[in-house]
């Protein structure tokens, strides 16, 4: 069958003719969660829902209280060698702890990460591949440090803080990775970290 032959065979199962004028696609649907505005009440809002998925929130008022807590967590956890990302957040909580970094991401203990915000109606934390997806993926720890200015209300927010410019892959991180098999029994940390940290500054 040729291009205009199979062109037709659509347009008769559309009944369409020739010519006809093509009606602009359906917007898409974005349910509506109502959040308040209120950034007190967003981040009591996003640690409800967040921990309601099995995350675990951590307030710090200063850098010096969120390195104090992510020294702890390292400690709990028994982490020896971590992944970190190159944020500036991250940076500079980190730092003064000389952490070591692990040779094989494969091997890393923890994963020590920011995050682009961090999403009130549903407690997910918006992740970017542009800044590494290894620490946030492959070790059964994941720690992250974030601001709590960006706490926002829902995805579609989420999203206008790109402004049009999105990098090549964003990750809704809701809590620990859960994985299912055929009898629907449910297990944590099969694809992804286990166990998930959030030190909120501010």
């Amino acid at each position: 069958m040729n291009r205009d032959a199979f062109i037709g065979r659509v347009r008769q199962a559309l009944g369409r003719a020739p010519g006809d004028p093509v009606a602009a696609p359906p917007q898409p649907y974005i349910p509506e969660v109502p959040v308040s505005a209120d950034s007190g009440e967003l981040v009591a809002r996003f640690g409800a829902e967040f921990e309601g998925v099995g995350g675990q929130l951590h307030r710090a008022e200063s850098v010096e209280e969120a390195r104090e807590i992510l020294d702890r967590l390292l400690r709990e956890h028994q982490v020896a060698s971590v992944l970190i990302t190159d944020e500036p957040l991250v940076q500079v909580v980190t730092e003064p702890l000389a952490l070591k970094e692990a040779e094989d991401p494969a091997d890393a203990d923890a994963g020590i990460t920011g995050a682009v915000c961090g999403v009130a109606a549903t407690g997910s934390l918006v992740l970017s591949s542009g800044v590494g997806r290894r620490p946030s993926l492959m070790p059964l720890v994941h720690l992250v440090v974030l601001e709590s200015s960006a706490i926002v209300a829902d995805l579609h927010t989420a999203l206008e803080r790109f402004g049009g410019d999105l990098p090549s892959g964003l990750v809704q991180a809701t809590g620990p990775s859960r994985t299912a098999d055929i009898e629907q029994t449910l297990t944590t940390g099969v694809h992804g970290p286990g166990s998930v940290q959030l030190i909120l500054l501010g």
